[in-house]
């Protein structure tokens, strides 16, 4: 066939038929994220659906492959084998409920496979459906929520204390839909979509989330800074500059950070708080903030003097155990720390997942995160989006996890458009970099 001449309909099928394992496995977890983003299918039957169709193609990709016989990296094998290790003791000494830690096993077994073992790279037309279905659903949803907000409250844990927001129906938590905004809104801001760019910026008008908004103005400080560095050295346009960050990076800022805001939760509810608190959103030192210091407190202490959280969580029972009603916010439907704050689950990533899964399993779980994110190449926007992530982390639990991971690593995995340089204000190369969102190999 000539270049040029359009390709046959039996073409483009022979096409799709010949996609490599690395192909199908980028739309399919395109696919599931997708339906948990927006629809309210969660089951555990979907997530070992999903995963039975990974392990699959991963199969396929190693029966095809000449790496088949190559010993991986030996930390990470033995972060998998002690993670094997700690369900064994969840599953033969817990006596709460094991749902949640099959979907965290389940989907990081899902990242483990696109990272480490197909390495996949971007299908960029298939990243492109997602994102405009996406869009569709976004766009969708605040028109809903400006003619009706009162329909949000129709959705299983949509309410939220005396107000409504708009809400995506498989994340109907405001809290978790800004999360999910805020990872869209990053996949636009690295291929430079402008739909995202500009759905992003509504969304603080309709739902004034600080924590959105906090994790974006991060997310563009830092993007100013990188560009202020390619103006002060230009040479590095010519560099092959190493985007790679070590597993003992990531693995570190896991640790420091779970320390710092233990830290800085005693501080705020010994010194701040005891100044007075306002109403919700009125300031820093609201109610809200107020009740999430309180019970990151809480819970560190709690787990500190019962051994058994070395073993083992509550799973999801962890509302019943803590006194906690997901859907009755009122004093006398939950637990009251010091007779007043009302208990919630801690929003710290780490000490969340150790109140869950005890802290065996947090600390296996969190060694191979972090080799799974150092061997994806993050380019100056990705690194802006990382640090971001990171620090949404600390005030909201489950940034990596579930399918919040599998996001997270499918838009580090994205290519990126460089950032501008403020010197010559054109980009530095239009072209998709080759060493941003690619699995190091």
């Amino acid at each position: 066939m000539r270049l040029g001449m359009p390709r046959s309909k039996s073409t483009r099928k022979k096409r799709i038929v010949e996609w490599v394992p690395g192909e199908w496995a980028w739309c399919l977890t395109l696919l599931f994220m997708f339906i948990r983003f927006f629809t309210q299918i969660s089951t555990v039957y979907l997530y070992v659906t999903y995963t039975a169709l990974m392990v699959m193609l991963a199969l396929l990709h190693l029966n095809g492959s000449e790496e088949t016989s190559r010993v991986g990296n030996v930390k990470l094998n033995g972060a998998v084998l002690g993670l094997c290790f700690s369900i064994l003791v969840i599953l033969a000494f817990s006596p709460y409920s094991k749902e949640q830690l099959v979907k965290f096993c389940l989907l990081l077994m899902d990242v483990y496979i696109l990272v480490a073992v197909l390495k996949v790279n971007e299908m960029e037309s298939a990243t492109k459906v997602f994102y405009w279905a996406s869009m569709v659903v976004v766009a969708g949803t605040f028109v809903m929520y400006l003619v009706s907000p009162a329909f949000f409250s129709s959705i299983e844990g949509a309410f939220q204390g005396l107000f409504y927001s708009p809400v995506f129906f498989g994340v109907p938590d405001n809290n978790d839909t800004a999360v999910a905004m805020f990872l869209l809104v990053c996949l636009a801001y690295k291929k430079g979509w402008k739909t995202g760019l500009i759905l992003g910026s509504i969304y603080p008008f309709l739902y004034f989330g600080r924590q959105y908004i906090l994790m974006c103005l991060i997310v563009v400080a830092l993007s100013l800074l990188a560009m202020l560095k390619l103006r002060k050295a230009s040479w590095l346009r010519d560099q092959k500059i190493d985007e790679k960050l070590t597993a003992k990076f990531f693995y570190c800022v896991f640790a420091v950070s779970t320390i710092v805001i233990i830290g800085f939760s005693y501080f705020w509810v010994n010194v701040i708080v005891e100044d007075g608190t306002s109403s919700y959103k009125e300031s820093l030192n609201d109610s809200s903030n107020a009740i999430r210091m309180n019970s990151n407190v809480y819970c560190f202490e709690l787990m500190t003097r019962t051994p058994d959280f070395l073993f083992y969580g509550y799973d999801s029972d962890v509302f019943d155990e803590l006194g906690i009603s997901s859907t009755d916010y009122s004093s006398t439907a939950n637990y009251l720390i010091s007779g007043r704050y009302r208990l919630v689950q801690p929003h710290e990533e780490v000490l969340n997942l150790v109140l869950k899964e005890g802290l065996l399993f947090a600390i296996f779980y969190y060694f191979i995160v972090a080799h799974l994110l150092s061997k994806i190449k993050w380019g100056e926007k990705g690194k802006a989006i990382l640090v971001a992530f990171f620090i949404g982390s600390l005030f909201l639990s489950g940034f990596f996890r579930d399918f919040r991971l599998l996001a997270f690593v499918m838009i580090g995995l994205s290519s990126e458009i460089p950032l501008r340089s403020f010197a010559i204000g054109i980009t530095r190369n239009r072209k998709r970099t080759a060493t941003s969102g690619q699995v190091a190999r």
